[in-house]
């Protein structure tokens, strides 16, 4: 993002939505906004960190861990865990809801909870939904990184895990700056902002407030879809889903699935889980 600083705010020139202002000042606030962004339902999360999904999940992880020795600890990683609560329906699912081998399975279980935000990590120690796993042993808190080295850091005094047996990321590609794009006939375009600072006041630090205080403008730029989206395996998938639709609008992770690959298996050599 670069932006001038005009001497009563600033102004953002015009650029792809994943590279703009606003997506930056977003992601900036979920690193130290802590768990009020989630609390205030500014990140909303109930589609993936729901009971049903938690109790979906836990019977996988069930059926997962016979394919691994019963006489040894089972350590699960969470990637991007925001505000933990996929993480307790988890642990409640195979306490109480996945019969004798999840219960089996609760007892060997080390489940380490990370985001990329050092405040979400530390302030889920003392949520009531997982301070009692904290307390046990049960849940280790650590924050992480694909892109970065190392990729997980114990954020307690706590060993990691030696090596982890499954690698979940539940709320990642969301987090990911996204792509916004278009297609109408043969066209493909894609969604750019720009954004000015009008100087005003805003209420309470909250993410809404300092949006408000934004002038934004939208706009779509026309380019060729290989330039929009450059590993070829991702491009012809994009193309075939987008296929049906008159006029299609969507997002899509800007980074790449070729790097999205490279990052997990680099961190899945760092934590020693085998693929």
């Amino acid at each position: 993002m670069a932006v001038s600083d005009t001497g009563d705010g600033f102004v953002a020139p015009r650029t792809a939505w994943h590279r703009s202002a606003l997506w930056d000042l977003a992601s900036a606030y979920l690193r130290v906004g802590g768990l009020e962004a989630w609390d205030s339902n500014t990140v909303p999360s109930f589609a993936t960190s729901n009971v049903l999904s938690a109790r979906r999940f836990a019977r996988l992880l069930v059926v997962h861990a016979r394919w691994h020795d019963a006489g040894r600890p089972f350590a699960l990683l969470e990637i991007g865990a925001g505000h933990g609560l996929f993480a307790a329906h988890v642990l409640d699912a195979l306490a109480r809801h996945a019969g004798a081998e999840g219960q089996a399975l609760y007892q060997r279980l080390t489940y380490v909870v990370s985001d990329l935000s050092a405040a979400n990590v530390l302030a889920l120690t003392a949520r009531d939904y997982l301070r009692p796993h904290v307390e046990q042993g049960r849940v280790v808190v650590a924050t992480g990184d694909l892109f970065r080295d190392p990729p997980l850091v114990a954020a307690a005094e706590r060993a990691l895990p030696e090596r982890f047996d499954v690698i979940v990321a539940n709320y990642v590609c969301c987090a990911i700056p996204p792509r916004v794009l278009k297609r109408e006939g043969a066209a493909w375009a894609e969604l750019e902002v720009e954004a000015e600072d009008r100087g005003e006041s805003y209420a309470g630090g909250t993410l809404g407030g300092l949006m408000a205080r934004l002038d934004v403008r939208f706009a779509w730029a026309e380019a060729p879809l290989d330039a929009l989206v450059d590993d070829p395996l991702h491009r012809a998938a994009v193309a075939t889903l987008v296929a049906p639709w008159p006029v299609p609008r969507w997002s899509i992770p800007s980074t790449s699935s070729t790097r999205c690959a490279t990052a997990w298996r680099r961190c899945s050599r760092a934590t020693g889980c085998r693929w």
